[in-house]
Order: C-alpha cells, then structure tokens, then sequence
C-alpha cells in the first residue's frame, strides 16, 4: 500500500475517504506542520469555516470549493483553526451556527486515544431552530480542548445530508462509509470509533472492483 501514491489511486477510480484514525495521527499532524502531501491538495482545502464572514457558511464553501472527486455526498475536508473566545469554541458561521451533537474518542489499534470526532448540525440563524441539511464531523488531535491554546488547528468533513442518506440507503457499497454523520441526526450519542481496515481511506471504484491491497 505504501507504494500507491494517492494520485494514483484516485486516477484508477477511487475516492478520497480517510478514516478518522487516518485523518487525526497521519493527515492532521502534517498539516499542522505545514507539510501537506502534494497529492491531497485538491482533497484537503485551507479556509476558514466559522466566522462572521458570510463565504464560511457551508452554502458559500461548497461554491467556491470542489467535493472530492467522485463524492457521493458532496463531501468536502477543509483545514481550519477552531478560535476560543473566553474559554468557549465559537462555530458561528455567517448568519448561522454550527451545533453540537456528539463527541467520539478516536484511538488507535491499542486502544489508546489519539484524538477527537465532534458531529454537528448547521442551523440557518442563530436564535432560531431551522436546521439545514449541512452536517459537519471536526477532528481534533490529541491532546486538545483546552490544551490547545486559544486557536487549534483542526480538519473538517463537510456534507449534505440529503445526498448523504440517499447514497447509504440505494447504494450496495454504503456499509464502507463513516455513519457518524446520519447517527448524529438519527440518535445523537456518544460513540468510540474503531477500525482494522487497513485501506479504510479509500472507496473501492464505482464499477464495484475491488478493493487494492499491498
């Protein structure tokens, strides 16, 4: 596996989909270190998604941002920074906020946390409860939340989750995906994410090939 670049595995047909074990002790820490593999530029994008500013709605995002090629639900990874002010993460996002619906201990295959998976759901305004169907995972490294400092580094996954839902239940193929996100909507909890799937970061080509193995 080590031998296939990126590149190449998304020019043979399949699509970037790390799992969070991947995202928070592999392309997390490069990120932070300002050295982002070549071959995930155009998977990963670098904007900021909360603020005031109206273009950090997920909306605006999705315009001036491409989904990762072959996404099934317009997925989009951005590295971004999450911002305290008095203690607290503020996720607004233009008009609307980002809401909490449940954390996730990411750990590694000893059992040992590596980081965090947060779900949310994006509210349209803020003081009133009309959701969009925008959902969010935020992944964090460990150690973080308040030993992060005022500004933590962090990768999001954003989706629409109507496009979402559709995929999971027409396509034969869904069981690969991440279900956080729908279980974020359907029974909000909190849930330990575990993998041995060694090529979890990738969905296997449309044409339903297999998929490649080192």
């Amino acid at each position: 596996m080590a031998s296939l670049s990126l590149d190449f595995l998304l020019a043979i047909g399949f699509r970037f989909n790390p799992s969070p074990q991947e995202i928070v002790s592999y392309y997390l820490p490069l990120l932070i270190a300002g050295e982002q593999p070549e071959d995930t530029r155009d998977c990963i994008h670098h904007a900021d998604v909360y603020g005031a500013d109206m273009d950090v709605e997920p909306g605006r995002l999705a315009g001036r941002f491409a989904p990762v090629a072959r996404s099934t639900s317009s997925d989009r990874f951005f590295f971004t920074a999450c911002r305290r002010v008095k203690r607290r993460v503020s996720r607004i996002a233009g008009r609307g906020t980002w809401v909490a619906q449940s954390t996730t201990d990411v750990k590694n295959e000893e059992k040992v946390k590596i980081g965090e998976l947060k779900t949310f759901k994006f509210k349209k305004e803020r003081g009133r409860d009309d959701y969009s169907d925008w959902l969010m995972e935020e992944y964090h490294c460990h150690p973080g939340g308040e030993e992060a400092g005022d500004v933590e580094p962090v990768v999001c996954r954003i989706i629409r989750l109507d496009e979402f839902v559709r995929f999971v239940h027409d396509e034969p193929e869904a069981e690969l995906l991440e279900e956080s996100l729908v279980d974020a909507i359907l029974a909000p909890e909190t849930q330990e994410e575990e993998s041995s799937n060694p090529m979890e970061g990738f969905v296997a080509p449309a044409d339903g090939d297999e998929l490649l193995k080192s």
